[in-house]
């Protein structure tokens, strides 16, 4: 997914069910976890079109067009691919596998906006949603922060 200028991000939010009782009127006296939410945004820049391809669903080549389709009714997880995170210092790679990110289940979906003007450089910001595992093992989780050997 290269080259990409700009924040690589990775944001996660809990959902939370608050639990009332009468007698406390808005006040909440107990919550209750109901699940968590992970999204990843790459900005991609000077991207050819196999790679926009690629990375934006329901989109396929025409000759030197991207054609930008309408995607309805197709699953995501089953479609969905690993992505590792590596963290890039003085212009290479890093090695140090404990400062890599390890998403199991990942696919990207197309919100994107393009501007035109003389100032910017324009990015494909190409956003992720990010599935727990439904794998023996690995049930219920998004990743790891770090890669064992």
């Amino acid at each position: 997914m290269a080259p990409f200028l700009g924040k690589v991000e990775l944001s996660m939010k809990d959902s939370i069910s608050k639990v009332y009782e009468e007698a406390y009127g808005d006040a909440y006296v107990d919550a209750v976890f109901s699940g968590s939410v992970m999204e990843m945004v790459i900005p991609m820049t000077r991207s050819t079109l196999n790679q926009l391809e690629t990375v934006m669903p329901g989109s396929s080549l025409s000759g030197s067009a991207l054609l930008l389709k309408n995607k309805c009714g197709t699953d995501m997880y089953v479609n969905a691919k690993a992505v590792v995170i590596k963290l890039m210092k003085d212009g290479k790679v890093s090695i140090v596998k404990s400062e890599w990110l390890h998403i199991y289940h990942a696919h990207p979906y197309r919100e994107f906006a393009i501007g035109y003007d003389r100032s910017g450089q324009r990015t494909f910001g190409v956003k992720f949603l990010v599935f727990p595992s439904l794998d023996s093992g690995n049930e219920g989780e998004f990743g790891t922060i770090g890669v064992n050997p």
